[in-house]
Parts: C-alpha cells; sequence; structure tokens
C-alpha cells in the first residue's frame, strides 16, 4: 500500500486515496471471514486486528510546489 500511496499521492487525489483504503480495510476483513475455522470474522474483532496490525494510512506525497515531499505524513 505504501507504494501506491508514493505513486499516487497528489494532493488533488486524496479522496481516491482514503477509498483505496476503505475498499483494502473491507477486503482484508472479507477474506480474513473466508479463512476462519469459526466462521464470520465480526467487524469488532477485525477493529481488534487493525489496532495489532495497523494498516499504512493515505499520505500526501506531493508539495504544493509539485515537488515531492522527502517525508510522507499520514492523513485521514
Amino acid at each position: 500500500m505504501r507504494g501506491h500511496y508514493q505513486y499516487f499521492g497528489r494532493r488533488s487525489n486524496f479522496r481516491s486515496l482514503r477509498k483505496y483504503y476503505r475498499a483494502v480495510r473491507r477486503i482484508w476483513q472479507k477474506w480474513l471471514s473466508r479463512r476462519s475455522n469459526n466462521g464470520y470474522i465480526t467487524w469488532s474483532k477485525f477493529h481488534r486486528l487493525i489496532e495489532k496490525y495497523p494498516l499504512p494510512l493515505p499520505a500526501i506525497t506531493e508539495g504544493r510546489d509539485g515537488k515531492y515531499l522527502s517525508f510522507i505524513g499520514n492523513l485521514i
């Protein structure tokens, strides 16, 4: 995900990055539910898992002047 944010991390593209982040979370929860021996993983269990193993947050990697930033700040 970090590479996706670095490539598409333009200031005008933040809405799409946020949609991508949310879609990855939904898909990850869906696939973990498929692999679970006990059936469906509830969202509360999934949130505990996210706290332990957080996904990278969307980040803007391009500054106002069009140059890429030397750091990646997390935004949400």
